[in-house]
């Protein structure tokens, strides 16, 4: 009963059907369902956002799982309020770190500006492609997203892992000459870069961002300039705290021009260090990262949905005529604003699968950024506002089309949020005590072990169910967004 009462909530894709059935009581299963989901969620953003990932595509497979949604692209709608929460609570925290430290520069607000515009374009037609796209080319999606970061993941913690034992190997026995990074005070080209201006987000003791270390940390060649594809770098260990390491952030080389990448590293750290944060310009940045956002919110509620209140009929042309001509805008100023470096299709891309498979895109966006040269906190950072504006936009976009009843969506976003939040001390105890950092990433990597089982399992289920219901095509076939005209 409640299985089918989750079905029949979700399917109708109307907020307000949804938001009465909770108020008459007729949603006591659904909730129970949602809570349990919820006590998951609190675990996953505790380890997951720490590590700069928003964990969305362990979101999507854990609501399929317990049945709180019952597609696939309904659990990837719902994903979107869910990663929303946790990127909220790393922002909040950030930014009261950046009050606390006005001198210092940790998010970027020109690379933030040069990214977001493509990535919401990008959203704008994810949004769509989600309640169009068949139930089977959204999970193949989901699984092969699944699967490249899986691999990625369990290639870099085993990275980590050897790296970690050898640091600890060289600790006991005495500083060797020989080993890279083993001199006193030595650090990669970026970070003497950040210790000349002071600006490095480490530079306060304890005090520190909400992300001392990214995941993706370990996928990119921009600082060295001269590393092949397989090679293997070890930064020098250090803490914010200035104290000796329990890990070592290694680098593992990516195929591409690294001398390229250098040469955006040189051009990313004179722009970086000839504005201060105080700046005009900053503040001209952020102003205009602010105006993008704005521009996609209010196009979206011109155009409306079918769950939501609309100034124009769903499918009509000035319906289409709002959707690509807001997404045109956007491209136009993504292509005008772009930044070296920054690949405009890649940002578009982004945008499109964070809106179809329920991620919030850092798994593209941080290795960019990485790839100037940038310092792997300030990165995450960075990206974590962009995912915050992209997920937000989503969220906003599938709420107004009735996919994801507001119930839930509250729900589980609250949940998102407290546990981002309670994650970095609790992180920062997993690896103060083990100190190994490469723990959490074998976690990770469990966790979407995990996930890609369940995406499979539900493939095979949503497929064995439409045979016997004697309609085998309708899991292969797209639906219409538009309303039938009866």
């Amino acid at each position: 009963a409640a299985s089918a009462q989750t079905s029949s909530l979700y399917s109708k894709h109307r907020l307000r059907r949804g938001v009465a059935a909770v108020a008459n009581g007729k949603m006591a299963n659904d909730l129970r369902l949602v809570f349990e989901a919820a006590a998951i969620v609190v675990v996953i953003a505790a380890f997951a956002m720490p590590a700069g990932i928003g964990g969305g595509l362990l979101y999507v497979p854990l609501l399929l799982i317990l049945g709180v949604t019952s597609t696939a692209g309904g659990s990837a709608a719902l994903s979107q309020p869910v990663v929303l929460g946790a990127t909220a609570a790393a922002t909040v925290f950030n930014l009261l770190w950046q009050a606390r430290h006005p001198q210092k520069r940790l998010v970027e607000p020109q690379l933030a500006v040069a990214t977001i515009a493509p990535c919401l374009a990008g959203v704008t037609i994810g949004a769509m492609l989600n309640q169009i796209l068949p139930e089977a080319a959204i999970l193949l999606l989901l699984t092969v997203t699944i699967a490249w970061n899986l691999q990625g993941s369990l290639r870099k913690a085993l990275a980590m892992w050897r790296k970690e034992s050898a640091v600890a190997t060289a600790s006991a026995a005495g500083p060797d000459p020989g080993v890279v990074g083993a001199t006193a005070g030595a650090t990669s080209p970026g970070q003497e870069v950040l210790a000349a201006e002071g600006n490095s987000p480490c530079a306060d003791g304890s005090d520190t961002p909400y992300s001392t270390f990214s995941v993706y940390s370990l996928g990119h060649c921009g600082d060295a300039g001269n590393e092949n594809a397989s090679s293997l770098r070890q930064r020098r260990p250090h803490s914010c705290s200035g104290e000796a390491v329990d890990s070592a952030q290694i680098e593992l080389g990516m195929p591409g021009d690294c001398t390229a990448a250098a040469s955006a590293t040189s051009t990313a750290s004179t722009s970086s260090s000839s504005t201060p944060e105080t700046s005009p310009s900053g503040r001209c940045e952020w102003l205009k990262l602010l105006a993008i956002w704005v521009f996609v919110l209010i196009a979206m509620s011109l155009r409306g949905g079918k769950g939501g209140p609309s100034l124009f009929a769903v499918c009509s042309w000035p319906y289409w005529t709002i959707t690509f001509g807001s997404a045109s805008v956007l491209l136009l100023a993504g292509w005008f604003l772009r930044y070296p470096g920054i690949s405009f299709v890649k940002c578009f891309g982004v945008g499109v699968l964070s809106a179809i498979v329920g991620i919030g895109g850092g798994l593209v966006l941080n290795p960019m950024l990485l790839g100037l040269g940038m310092d792997p906190m300030k990165s995450t950072a960075t990206v974590t506002v962009m995912s915050l504006m992209i997920c937000a936009s989503a969220t906003f976009s599938f709420a107004l089309s009735g996919v994801i009843p507001v119930v839930p969506m509250a729900i589980l976003s609250t949940a998102s949020f407290v546990g981002s939040m309670s994650g970095k001390a609790i992180v920062g105890w997993m690896v103060a005590r083990t100190g190994r950092t490469s723990i959490l990433v074998f976690m990770l990597a469990a966790f979407m072990a995990i996930s890609g089982s369940v995406v499979i399992l539900q493939g095979v289920l949503g497929y064995a169910k439409s045979v016997a219901d004697s309609d085998a095509t309708s899991f292969f076939e797209p639906t219409s967004l538009c309303p039938s005209s009866t």
